[in-house]
């Protein structure tokens, strides 16, 4: 892209966020593509809810036969992170908290009598994404607007809610490994910590860090920018727009390189990352990534629980992510007899 071109494609983005803030939010789930669909609206507020006023209560959620309520369970105050620089508290979400019985058990595996275990279910996600303004992330509603993949939505949000509260990600399938609570391994300084994937670029199924640190921030930038330069929103590939992809660049605007080796690294404002060998042998060493399921028996226990691999997600509206934010604001207003 030439820098004529950047400087439009900024233009627009600006312009677009500035009519969708008068506009609704939709809200989007993991089966359904729900961007074109009826909008709900939901007022933006400017105050940071408590984790406890984030993932909300469990006081009347049923699960229907067969399946398990993940609860959440929150470490005294005195031992939830307060003298470590990453809050020992662990972000699991998932469509909802009614899990068949493997994804319950990963999960218990990973309460710590001196961690907090928070699971975020699809309601928890939105009022994290859609119910704040953010000023460091200006266009964060008007762009989620072009996804179509529960898959990139969770991306998007994981990088969120650590920026925002900080604390350790894993996926719903990941175990922890035997290092994973040594305390030479996330001390009480480190500021960020990842695995290496098989590629040697940072981990993007489990992560830890710091709130506020830039990591996570160039990680939503990038994930958000390349959701705007999306051509057809039919064919958005996960791994490279809102995955791995945005967290190898994210790497790379912090310490200049995008597939570091074992070591801690000084980035941006001299905040600092830790990197892992997730390679080494015997593997799993720190977590064991996909646990117990592998292949066609996670799809499976995926359906169980209504949840669908965005690999399987379907969309109608085959035009580029700037296209559909026209459609759906500009020309939205201009029927209202609002422009």
């Amino acid at each position: 892209m030439n820098s004529i071109s950047y400087i439009i494609l900024v233009w627009i983005f600006v312009l677009i966020a500035s009519i969708f803030n008068h506009h609704i939010l939709k809200t989007f789930s993991d089966q359904e593509v729900s961007h074109i669909e009826e909008a709900t609206i939901r007022p933006l507020h400017n105050e940071r809810l408590t984790l406890e006023e984030l993932v909300g209560s469990t006081e009347n959620y049923k699960c229907p036969p067969n399946l398990f309520l993940a609860k959440d369970s929150f470490a005294p105050t005195d031992t939830a992170g307060t003298k470590r620089k990453i809050p020992k508290i662990i972000h699991i979400t998932g469509k909802t908290r009614c899990l068949s019985k493997v994804f319950h058990d990963i999960v218990n595996s990973w309460r710590f009598p001196d961690h907090t275990l928070v699971f975020h279910d699809d309601d928890a996600v939105d009022r994290l994404l859609f119910q704040r303004h953010y000023p460091e992330f200006p266009h964060l509603q008007t762009t989620l607007r072009c996804m179509v993949s529960g898959a990139a939505k969770a991306d998007v949000w994981r990088y969120l809610v650590i920026w925002e509260y900080g604390g350790v990600y894993t996926d719903l399938d990941n175990l922890p490994g035997e290092l994973f609570l040594r305390k030479d391994v996330i001390r009480d300084d480190t500021d960020a910590f990842f695995e290496q994937e098989i590629g040697m670029f940072p981990s993007q199924y489990f992560f830890a860090a710091s709130p506020r640190h830039p990591l996570m921030y160039y990680s939503m930038m990038h994930a958000l920018m390349r959701l705007m330069d999306v051509k057809n929103v039919t064919k958005l590939y996960v791994p490279f727009v809102t995955g791995p992809g945005a967290s190898k660049s994210a790497m790379i605007n912090f310490i200049g390189e995008g597939r570091p080796g074992e070591g801690i690294y000084k980035g941006t404002h001299n905040r600092s990352v830790t990197v892992v060998d997730g390679n080494m042998q015997p593997p799993n060493k720190y977590v064991y990534r996909g646990g117990k399921l592998r292949g066609n028996r996670k799809n499976i226990a995926y359906r169980e629980m209504n949840m669908t691999h965005f690999g399987e997600v379907k969309s109608t509206y085959k035009d580029s992510c700037i296209d559909l934010l026209y459609e759906e604001t500009v020309l939205a207003a201009a029927e209202d007899g609002q422009n």
